[in-house]
């Protein structure tokens, strides 16, 4: 061959060229280096499987989207949102009468919570569970307002994805879902 691998990843070449095995590990090395596409979702679609490496990043022109190949096939969002989900909440809990109602959203990795919650005081300490892909990979402890009875509470959500109100002890008038502080997707 006319070429080696340095210690660094480097390709050194010799003194003698040699077709065509040269000019496809040149063409290899640019490949890898230059692991991104671009197109429409249509484009990406059609990709032969032998142009897919773990790692490609392709940027689809029609969606908006960026997405990553993966290892095992398939394909990831690298940059995700899911926009404003509404929460699913548990026995005695209800949205506040004002807007906007109970609501969570992932991007770029990170849940935020958003709208306002009320209880009654019989309700449970878990006001609602998050979805997969919403959950933290660590137990978060926070802290969540009710500025109906100015009050802060310890709140923990749990890597099962519930939302644990833990020092309630009376009825909830107005918890600011706003203030919890983002936190990342596991």
């Amino acid at each position: 061959m006319g070429n080696t691998v340095n210690p660094a990843g480097k390709r050194v070449f010799d003194d003698v060229y040699t077709f065509p095995q040269d000019s496809q590990d040149l063409a290899d090395d640019i490949h890898l280096f230059a692991n991104t596409r671009s197109g429409t979702s249509a484009d990406r679609a059609a990709l032969l499987p032998g142009l897919i490496r773990p790692g490609l990043l392709f940027s689809e022109s029609d969606t908006g989207k960026i997405l990553v190949a993966l290892a095992g096939g398939g394909w990831r969002l690298v940059d995700q949102d899911t926009g404003d989900v509404g929460l699913s909440l548990a026995s005695g809990w209800s949205g506040h009468v004002s807007e906007p109602a109970p609501s969570h959203r992932v991007r770029g990795g990170f849940v935020s919570f958003n709208g306002r919650l009320a209880a009654t005081s019989g309700a449970g300490a878990v006001l609602s569970t998050l979805p997969v892909g919403s959950r933290p990979g660590v137990q978060i402890v926070t802290l969540a307002y009710d500025a109906g009875a100015n009050v802060w509470h310890s709140l923990v959500i749990g890597v099962n994805g519930s939302l644990n109100l833990f020092t309630k002890s009376a009825a909830v008038t107005d918890l600011r879902l706003a203030a919890i502080a983002p936190f990342p997707v596991a």
